[in-house]
């Protein structure tokens, strides 16, 4: 399970051509949360060499949402496919009354029964605390915590029965209209 990037045709490397906010981020098959990245930075080619001759192909940066000057607070609930809900909780800025410390928590659940029988539960944390020394100087720490449980999952198509435990699709369970 897991979104990967292509670059001019060519794969991602998992382990050097991910980074998370510039740092080095291994991409061993994770669905990280959209909703807690403010931008996904695509460096293709020689402009992935910036971070070194690894990934010939480029460079995925992801940038991560950082705290606000003004107090941001957003949350959604959404019932999608048959019965997979998720919630999200986005909220941030100033922890004092000068703004010189601030912070940002992100926060995703997702979990339910896809179509084929087979269940999914993404749990996804993320805090992002900064403040300011003296004019010139700022600290910032931040973390994320993120765990998936799948059961009865297959990667794989099926297009007849008995390749996989899994059943296969009918056409008439999408709904494309």
């Amino acid at each position: 399970s897991g979104n990967t990037f292509s670059i001019r045709g060519q794969a991602v490397d998992l382990t050097n051509g991910y980074k998370y906010d510039g740092l080095a981020f291994p991409y061993w098959f994770q669905d990280h949360p959209i909703e807690a990245v403010e931008q996904i930075q695509v460096l293709k080619g020689a402009g992935g060499f910036v971070y070194g001759y690894a990934s010939p192909s480029g460079v995925v940066n992801f940038i991560s949402k950082k705290p606000t000057d003004q107090l941001v607070a957003t949350a959604g609930f959404s019932l999608r496919s048959s019965s997979i809900w998720r919630a999200h909780v986005d909220i941030g800025g100033p922890l004092t009354e000068t703004g010189s410390t601030a912070f940002r928590l992100n926060a995703v659940e997702e979990q339910g029964t896809l179509y084929n029988g087979a269940y999914n539960k993404n749990t996804f944390a993320q805090l992002w605390l900064q403040g300011e020394i003296t004019p010139d100087l700022t600290w910032s720490v931040d973390g994320y915590y993120q765990r998936t449980w799948q059961a009865g999952q297959s990667n794989t198509v099926s297009f007849t029965t008995g390749v996989t435990s899994l059943a296969t699709m009918s056409g008439a369970d999408f709904n494309l209209a």
